[in-house]
This record gives structure tokens, sequence and C-alpha cells, in this order.
């Protein structure tokens, strides 16, 4: 788990998100907005993340590139958690992985094994075979360029 992290750390850049963090005009926007506004990714905490377990379709795609890996590292700390199956679904449903490196992608796919295996179901989980397959479809190709 603390490797992981690390390369959470090394992979992901901090950085403010200049634009729009969530464009809707909801609560649940609003408070992503107030509570995400001038932080980056390391400064977001757990308590934050585990209850907004199911916001991550709702952030720009600017702040999905900025604030993915705080509920990344949330995963890894708690993997049998409901964020942590939320985020699994996430990954996998239809999220756009434009501007994520190849680097990035193949954490991203790390991460989800990670929580795949830790959480009660383990890797051989109808569930999560599914999760990871549709994980992986949507990851890999992420950062190579088309030859």
């Amino acid at each position: 788990m603390a490797n992981i992290e690390k390369q959470l750390l090394a992979v992901f850049p901090q950085r403010v998100v200049d634009g729009p963090i969530a464009p809707h005009d909801c609560d649940e926007c609003r408070s992503l907005r107030d509570n995400l506004a001038g932080i980056t990714w390391v400064d977001v905490p757990s308590e934050f993340v585990n209850s907004n377990d199911d916001v991550l379709p709702l952030l720009s795609h600017d702040a999905y590139l900025a604030f993915l890996p705080a509920w990344l590292r949330q995963g890894v700390r708690d993997p049998g958690g409901n964020l942590a199956n939320m985020l699994l679904v996430n990954l996998g449903h239809h999220p756009n992985t434009t501007g994520f490196t190849r680097r990035q992608a193949a954490l991203v796919i790390e991460v989800a094994a990670f929580i795949a295996q830790s959480n009660v179901f383990g890797l051989t989980d109808p569930v999560n075979v599914e999760s990871m397959a549709e994980i992986a479809r949507v990851w890999k190709g992420v950062g190579k360029s088309a030859a």
C-alpha cells in the first residue's frame, strides 16, 4: 500500500485547477467547488473523499485529471470500503482518459487490481473480474501514440 501511495505522488502532479471544478448547478457540484478550490489532490481530506464516493462523474475533465489521485489513494487505504467499490465502477464506466499518461493509466490499473485483490471478494469474484476487464480495456491504451 505504501508503495502505491509513493507511486501516486511520483506519477500524478500536484496542481490547482484553474478552470471549473464541477460545472453543474447543483448542491453536490457546489460542494465540490467549495471544497476543492485552491488545493491540490494531496490536500483533499480522506473524510471528504469518503463522503463523496460517487462524485467523480461530476468533475470537469480538468478536475478529474487533477483530483482522481485523491480517490485512488483513498481506495488503496480502504480497499474494502464503499469508496473503493464505487471507484471500480467509475474507472470502468466511460471515464474520459484523455490527458492521462501511460504511467498514470498503468497506475490506475494497478490501484484497481489492488482494490479487487484486497476487498472481501477477491480477484476471482465475478463482479471484480468484470470490473477489472472493463478497467483494463478502458485504460490500457491510454498514452500510447497511434502508429
